[in-house]
């Protein structure tokens, strides 16, 4: 006996095959996140300049977070990069902090 909603048969083809590409690895998911909402350019350019040489499809998400004052925070499942005003601001913060 199995809960209602965890058989894979409840599941749509579409959200199977979105499945499939993010366990294969035929895909990869970026959160940007910056201090103002990012324009379709903004973002394209974004993953233009990631120049994946293995055509995995980039899905990005963006969030805003005015906190960051400026610059970007990039997340993968993999990776977290600071570029923020906010981030280097830490850094010099703790390097004053012994």
């Amino acid at each position: 006996m199995s809960l209602p909603g965890t058989n894979l048969s409840d599941l749509s083809p579409e959200l199977i095959n979105q499945l499939k590409k993010v366990i294969d690895g035929q895909e990869l998911r970026l959160t940007i996140t910056s201090a103002y909402a990012l324009s379709e350019e903004e973002i394209f350019e974004i993953k233009k300049s990631l120049k994946l040489h293995d055509n995995r499809e980039v899905l990005v998400e963006n969030l805003v977070d005015e906190s960051i004052l400026g610059g970007l925070i990039l997340k993968t499942e993999n990776y977290f990069y600071d570029f923020s005003i906010k981030g280097k601001l830490q850094e010099i913060t703790d390097k004053f902090n012994f």
